[in-house]
């Protein structure tokens, strides 16, 4: 019923605009320079709603085209994509094989059209690395360093681990100073520096870096204590150190908490005997005894020829009533033979052989036995010393 009286309405509407149309037509003049145009108003009014018209059709249809034009962008644009990251996994997949050359040739040509083209230098770095392409390497490195200025640290550390896996460790320690220098206290550059010090047995840049490693716990406690015993032990021992003004330098370059370390002092204290300054390092080892037991100290003790060696002796002989070991004898028969107590050192020597048979207890006895002139008995510890282990 109301579609009816709609087109009903409609019909109504369009007899009056004929009747209107047919009374009074009008008309339309438009002149241009020499030309002139003239209409009825009412097809002008037609003309100007189909332009109208036309113009709106064509707006909907170059939108139209627009889109179409973007989404066959999009599409040739996620194939490429598609197809890169397809030949990234490949290549991936020959790295983990090993196959290095087919790996390469598959990372670069895909890293052209790659939304992960950093991924793609380093794995083609890698690639070329265990080729033995060095320049090829680094120029990967390089691209990837260019993809963004954030890349530049995390591909350094890259370019070290490789520079040292390589053993290329003038180039590793020119890489990792200037991340350092970048970051001064990240713990891969820390760890990695030791690392490569350590190989190059570069002792005093090893010496210095040691502050660090134990502010930033780059290794653990046992292994950071092993490092600077090693360091600090090697530095004494140096041959740059020529005399015992440069063996007093190095000593105070030992930080003060390491200088009750057994091992150091040991190192430090055979240095100077060998540089004549015996009553210091007796004194030296005395003290530290005093405070810490350690046998490593009495045996380096037992090698120093002291100013007062009645004395060194006395002092020797009192650690006898806490301590009785086998080196403590040895140490005491030395002491004894220094000062040709024959008997005396015979004793010490025997004690310490029946609690451990050692080749410097042995040896030791043998030439107590050939200064009394037992031939038999000290051609017999001798061939006995040879036979400990």
């Amino acid at each position: 019923m109301k579609r009816l009286i709609i087109i009903f309405f409609v019909l109504l509407a369009a007899v009056w605009l004929g009747v209107k149309i047919h009374l009074d037509a009008g008309y339309v003049f438009i002149a241009y320079n020499h030309w002139s145009f003239t209409t009825t108003l009412w097809f002008a009014l037609f003309a100007l709603l189909v332009l109208l018209f036309l113009f709106y059709l064509i707006i909907r249809l170059s939108g139209s085209f627009g889109v179409l034009s973007c989404r066959i962008k999009a599409w040739f644009s996620g194939y490429r994509d598609r197809k890169a990251r397809e030949q990234t996994i490949a290549g991936l997949g020959e790295l983990i094989k090993g196959y290095w050359g087919v790996a390469e040739k598959k990372l670069i040509k895909a890293a052209q059209n790659s939304d992960m083209a950093l991924i793609n230098y380093v794995a083609a770095a890698h690639a070329a690395q265990n080729q033995g392409a060095y320049d090829r390497r680094n120029n990967y490195l390089r691209l990837a360093q260019n993809i963004s200025s954030h890349n530049v640290f995390a591909v350094g550390l890259v370019q070290a681990r490789l520079q040292f896996i390589s053993n290329q460790l003038e180039g590793a320690v020119a890489t990792l100073h200037h991340l350092k220098e970048i970051s001064p206290k990240h713990q891969l550059v820390l760890q990695l520096l030791y690392k490569v010090y350590l190989q190059l047995n570069d002792w005093e840049n090893l010496r210095d870096l040691l502050p660090l490693l134990r502010r930033r716990r780059v290794l653990n406690m046992n292994e950071l204590a092993t490092l600077e015993q090693q360091v600090y032990v090697i530095l004494l021992n140096a041959n740059i150190i020529k005399d015992l003004e440069g063996l007093h330098k190095a000593w105070r370059d030992v930080p003060r908490y390491l200088r009750h370390n057994a091992v150091i002092l040991v190192a430090y204290s055979e240095r100077l005997i060998a540089y004549g300054a015996d009553e210091e390092a007796e004194s030296l080892l005395r003290k530290a005894l005093a405070e810490l037991w350690d046998e490593k100290l009495v045996e380096c003790y037992s090698k120093v020829k002291g100013k007062n060696p009645v004395k060194q002796l006395a002092v020797a002989e009192s650690w006898l009533q806490g301590h009785e070991s086998p080196l403590l004898f040895l140490c005491l028969g030395r002491l004894c033979k220094r000062q040709s107590l024959w008997g005396k050192a015979r004793y010490y020597l025997e004690k310490s052989l029946k609690l451990l048979p050692t080749r410097a207890a042995y040896y030791e006895l043998g030439t107590i036995m050939e200064m009394e002139n037992d031939q038999h008995n000290a051609l017999l510890c001798y061939r006995k010393s040879c036979e400990v282990e």
